[in-house]
């Protein structure tokens, strides 16, 4: 099991937050911030998957219309 590199305390769960990234070319993405439950220090940032694939399907779809 791992631990938290703050508290030290082994992780079971995390806290998870939907947050905005940002890239410098003014880009955004959906992602998610997974935390520690019991200090709260941040563990670690991603793409939402799940916001990604939709995303994804909206463009296709678009891109379809468009023809």
């Amino acid at each position: 099991m791992a631990n938290c590199p703050k508290c030290e305390v082994p992780v079971f769960a995390v806290d998870i937050e939907a947050v905005t990234l940002s890239a410098e070319n003014g880009l955004t993405w959906r992602g998610l911030s997974y935390g520690c439950q019991q200090c709260k220090a941040l563990l670690s940032v991603s793409i939402d998957p799940t916001a990604l694939g939709e995303d994804i399907a909206a463009s296709v779809v678009e891109a379809l219309r468009k023809r």
